[in-house]
């Protein structure tokens, strides 16, 4: 376990990474960007990132002030860690904990060990601060305490002329000191990228990208308590801990400063009746034997959205990546590995339709060339590459709402222990194709 002072060392980090990243607001009013990308987390700091390296003008925008923590199960599996490292981000993980292995665990008795493709575990408080860090060495131009609303789309003056090649959006940015005015102004954006995650509404009026989310699907939640807090509840080093219930499923993962991330999908009505977050985690922890203390029923846990949800990921000159582009209940670090991956995924699809679309026209005046393929491309990708392991993940989630089921399923992986092992090995895989989305040579290394 990682001792007190370790401990202060990486806050210190986080605290003198805020400072780095505080971005002069006067830069901006007015200005207009090759790509403005809307939420700070790993799907939009990889997409500005790596659209920067390509030599395009990019805006990163988040409303948190960071370093921030965030609801998250902090597992980086090797789908996660392979697209890192192919983005030239290896560092970014380097130094925080192994995780090697899979414990579950369920109510009623029972428990099952399966090793895992080696992963980290690494708060997302580092992580995505990290993160940013490259984005800016690479030239993105980073705001935070910022928040960003698309503006409606200017309607076609007469038959036969074109739409505008920008979208803008209307900022509001919160002053640094907490009685000072919030300012509010406008930039423009060749493309923007909806990157701001379950709870983000920058897409939600843009024709077509209607969020729809499962009728039955749950919500999470998240806490960070000191290892000490849970006695003998908590995980192994090295270990992430799924412990299942009837009211839903609560991971536990030792992070890089010794604390314990708990990371939970619940089921809403099971919150309703136990009387809350805490109480419903506390009954899935005690059903499956784990002596897990009252306090964690008072705790200040953090919740999120309905977790299942879908939508249309594109449209005029916008395109959604990361959790805004649609989710799934995740397992063993899915979720932060699908954000990553699609960004890098989107990177080059971006790339060429900037490339592609000019915007001059006769006697100084504009036209719309914006490539109308880019959408439909970008939702065919998605689906094919970042849907399909969404799908894996659906369908256990099935399987994890049925006691009979995964009582089944642990016979299985009890009696014959290499049963399990391609699904396990199917979700570290990483995400072709890869080959594509590496910065341009000499970028990574010129930015470090």
């Amino acid at each position: 376990m990682t001792n007190a002072n370790t401990k202060r060392s990486w806050e210190t980090e986080a605290s003198t990474a805020s400072t780095f990243t505080s971005t002069s607001p006067s830069a901006l009013p007015g200005a207009a960007y090759d790509a403005v990308v809307v939420g700070a987390g790993p799907a939009g700091s990889v997409t500005a990132m790596g659209l920067a390296e390509r030599g395009w003008s990019v805006a990163l925008i988040d409303r948190a002030t960071f370093p921030r923590s965030k609801v998250c199960g902090c597992c980086l599996n090797q789908h996660a860690l392979s697209t890192l490292q192919t983005l030239g981000l290896a560092d970014v993980t380097a130094d925080a904990p192994v995780l090697d292995r899979f414990r579950l665990v369920v109510g009623g008795g029972g428990r099952l060990d399966l090793p895992l493709p080696p992963g980290r575990s690494l708060s997302r408080m580092v992580f995505d601060q990290r993160l940013i860090d490259h984005a800016r060495r690479r030239g993105v131009h980073f705001l935070e305490r910022t928040t960003a609303r698309l503006e409606p789309l200017e309607p076609v003056a007469a038959p036969g002329s074109v739409a505008s090649p920008w979208r803008r959006l209307r900022l509001r940015q919160d002053g640094e000191v907490a009685d000072a005015e919030p300012r509010e102004f406008l930039v423009m954006a060749r493309v923007v990228v909806a990157a701001d995650g379950l709870a983000g509404r920058l897409a939600a009026d843009e024709p077509g990208m209607a969020v729809v989310t499962r009728a039955d699907s749950r919500i999470g939640a998240g806490l960070v308590v000191d290892a000490a807090t849970l006695g003998g509840a908590g995980p192994e080093p090295g270990q992430i801990l799924m412990v299942l219930g009837r009211a839903g499923y609560v991971g536990l993962t030792l992070l890089e400063d010794g604390r314990v991330d708990l990371a939970a999908a619940l089921d809403p009505q099971a919150v309703k009746r136990a009387g809350g977050v805490g109480r419903a985690v506390l009954t899935v922890l005690r059903a499956a034997g784990l002596a897990a203390p009252e306090e964690l029923a008072l705790a200040p846990w953090r919740g999120t959205p309905a977790l299942t949800r879908r939508r249309r990921p594109w449209g005029r000159r916008i395109v959604a990546v990361g959790d805004a582009a649609g989710y799934v209940e995740p397992f063993t670090g899915e979720g932060m590995a699908w954000a990553v991956a699609s960004a890098a995924l989107v990177v080059p699809l971006l790339d060429e339709a900037l490339r592609l679309s000019g915007y001059a026209g006769a006697a100084g005046g504009e036209s719309d060339c914006w490539p109308a393929e880019v959408g439909p491309r970008w939702e065919a990708l998605h689906h094919r590459l970042i849907g399909r392991r969404q799908r894996v993940c659906r369908v256990l989630s099935r399987v994890l709402r049925h006691p009979p089921a995964v009582a089944g399923v642990r016979r299985l992986a009890v009696r014959w222990p290499g049963t399990l092992r391609p699904l396990t090995q199917s979700l570290n895989h990483p995400t072709a194709p890869l080959a594509s989305v590496a910065p341009p040579s000499g970028a990574a290394a010129a930015s470090s």
